[in-house]
């Protein structure tokens, strides 16, 4: 066989097999949403982006350069789905965060992302300095301030309840005085009740009840203790422990058992050693 004929041959083939998939790949690709994007409304004074809510943003992040008119969001009946919009601004300052409302029984809530400071990374994934991860809960118009240069990342999360009706609902997030769009869709199915995924998450309970400098087990333990096992609940999630603080006794609290050696008696006021109430409400 010719050099011309193998060369005429291959050229055959890239068109036959190669082209259309390009073709193909080029048609899909203009077909996805981008989630990354520098916001049209952004001003001189501000740069506004968003992000999936699985990205972190550190105050450094640069601020993408594809454009985008809004923010989309996606979600079932009976499902929690978070979104983030970043500003950056150009001087120090206070601003005014609100939202509006999308409707039917949808409820969202507004978190500010704040930092802590890492002095020593843990593997070599991590990093030192100021590390986005708390979520501060902040009120509709509340004031918050900006410092110039750096990214202040707001965490938004939604709320679908079962009745929702399936289609596109629209709000506005305004920063600044400037409105936002955000774009939800409903899928026409519910996310179920109970659990069908596995799922752990390693988390200490007790970190929290000593940051609050919560004593013993009364009212005001069991009140943080009830919340942070219904977060988990409501956002599907299992923790390491899913009856802690059930058991002896509680991480510096008082114990949950009790024996008079006088009067012979023992107390057991949550059950099998501290087990079988906290059972009846988080399993």
């Amino acid at each position: 066989m010719s050099k011309q004929i193998r060369n005429a041959l291959l050229i055959l083939f890239l068109l036959i097999f190669i082209a259309p998939s390009q073709l193909g790949n080029t048609s899909q690709n203009e077909e996805q949403e981008t989630y990354i994007h520098k916001l049209s409304q952004s001003t001189t004074d501000y740069q506004f982006w968003t992000t999936p809510p699985s990205e972190r943003v550190f105050k450094d992040d640069d601020v993408p350069e594809d454009m985008g008119t809004d923010v989309k969001v996606y979600a079932a009946q009976n499902e929690f789905e978070p979104f983030q919009i970043v500003i950056k601004p150009t001087n120090s300052g206070d601003v005014t965060v609100s939202m509006g409302d999308f409707g039917s029984s949808i409820i969202t809530e507004i978190y500010q992302v704040k930092y802590v400071n890492i002095t020593q990374a843990t593997d070599n994934l991590g990093q030192t300095g100021d590390y986005p991860d708390p979520l501060w809960p902040i009120e509709n118009g509340d004031s918050v301030s900006l410092v110039a240069g750096e990214n202040t990342a707001f965490w938004f999360s939604v709320f679908v309840p079962k009745s929702t009706t399936s289609g596109d609902y629209t709000m506005n997030v305004q920063i600044g005085g400037v409105d936002i769009p955000v774009k939800l869709h409903v899928f026409n199915f519910a996310i179920p009740d109970e659990l069908h995924v596995m799922s752990q998450m390693n988390f200490s309970h007790q970190t929290i009840i000593s940051k609050y400098s919560v004593e013993g087990t009364g009212d005001d333990y069991w009140m943080y203790v009830n919340a942070i096992k219904q977060y988990f609940i409501d956002h599907r999630l299992t923790p390491k422990g899913p009856l802690w603080s059930g058991g002896l006794t509680s991480g510096g609290g008082a114990p949950y058992i009790d024996y008079n050696c006088n009067t012979k008696t023992f107390t057991d006021n949550y059950g099998i050693w501290g087990f079988e109430d906290p059972a009846d409400k988080y399993l």
